[in-house]
């Protein structure tokens, strides 16, 4: 206990000796603080364009900056920089081609940049053929990430620490997204396998084919329309499938649960710790269904065999020669099953 008193006694010192030593340099004229917090003129700092002849990956790897990539008219790649004036002379980020290779990166930053914040947007815009179906890997600690256009990707991959992420139309085998903070909007994506987790955020997909994951901390789902094979798991949140032809599974510790089911073409699982859920079958759509709450209510359109004490467990068929079970179960919340 007295180690830690001297402990606390000495970073207090320490704390008020540099805060006096801040003023007095202040008094002295040595440090301005405009040099601490400053918004200058954006400027186009740079664009440079190379032939796609020979490219087969785009890397970006970004400290702060926004990101947005559009469709080039001709075959060629065009990265064009925009940011403070301070920076014309000595750009932050360099372009480079090496071994089939696009490079983009920025310099990251430093012990002394920490104690200035330069408020001035930076923008990186990156023109790139449709027709490029080479690999497109994203890092980046800060900034909103735009992909507009319709691109067919060999592979995709992106990781954004804070910023918002939009992707209009792509195609890939393989899709990665991960995001720490900032919401997802997704148009059309058809990929053979996907991974897309995200920390803390809203997830919007208008239309999503492939098999994978997509596992959200914080923050509300919606899918359109989903054809294949998914896992949906939210923490926190509601999640919602418009329509889905295929099978997995949806789970949520806390938030509400909807979901179309279109077609069944494998097993379903439904469950929440604490939330209502709604499932609503199709005439196309064939199941096995059993349905279990502990604290709630089971209503059906469907005809279904009750059990247990207060009703809470729930079975029957449901289609034509149903071969794949639905397995609906709530903690807490309510189970609404409409056909």
């Amino acid at each position: 206990m007295k180690k830690l008193r001297i402990v606390s006694l000495v970073l207090l010192i320490v704390g008020i000796v540099l805060l006096v030593g801040v003023m007095v340099l202040f008094s002295l004229g040595r440090i301005n603080f405009g040099n601490f917090f400053r918004v200058e003129k954006q400027v186009e700092i740079f664009s440079k364009t190379e032939s796609m002849t020979g490219i087969n990956e785009i890397s970006l790897d970004l400290a702060s900056a926004d990101i947005r990539i559009v469709p080039s008219d001709v075959e060629e790649v065009t990265v064009t920089y925009k940011g403070p004036e301070s920076k014309k002379d000595d750009p932050d980020i360099t372009v480079e081609v090496k071994d089939g290779e696009l490079k983009v990166m920025q310099e990251k930053t430093n012990f002394f940049y920490l104690f200035s914040w330069n408020f001035t947007q930076r923008l990186v815009e990156i023109e790139i053929p449709e027709s490029y179906a080479g690999e497109l890997s994203v890092l980046n600690s800060s900034g909103n990430l735009t992909i507009d256009g319709d691109y067919t990707f060999a592979s995709y991959y992106s990781n954004v620490t804070s910023g918002d992420i939009s992707i209009d139309r792509m195609s890939t085998a393989d899709f990665v997204l991960s995001s720490t903070s900032g919401n997802i909007k997704i148009g059309t994506l058809k990929t053979d396998k996907f991974d897309i987790r995200v920390t803390s955020g809203d997830t919007n997909v208008d239309e999503l084919t492939g098999d994978g994951t997509l596992k959200t901390t914080s923050g509300n789902v919606v899918i359109l329309i989903l054809n294949g094979r998914a896992d949906l798991t939210t923490s926190s949140g509601n999640s919602t499938v418009r329509e889905w032809k295929g099978s997995g599974s949806m789970h949520c510790v806390s938030g509400n649960l909807e979901v179309f089911i279109a077609e069944s073409t494998d097993d379903m699982t439904i469950g929440t710790t604490s939330g209502n859920i709604k499932v609503s079958l199709s005439e196309k759509a064939a199941y096995q269904i059993e349905a279990s709450v502990v604290s709630g209510d089971i209503n059906s359109d469907i005809p279904l065999t009750f059990t247990g004490n207060n009703k809470n467990d729930a079975h029957g068929d449901f289609g034509t020669d149903p071969a794949n079970s639905l397995t609906v179960k709530a903690t807490s919340g309510n189970i609404r099953i409409a056909a």
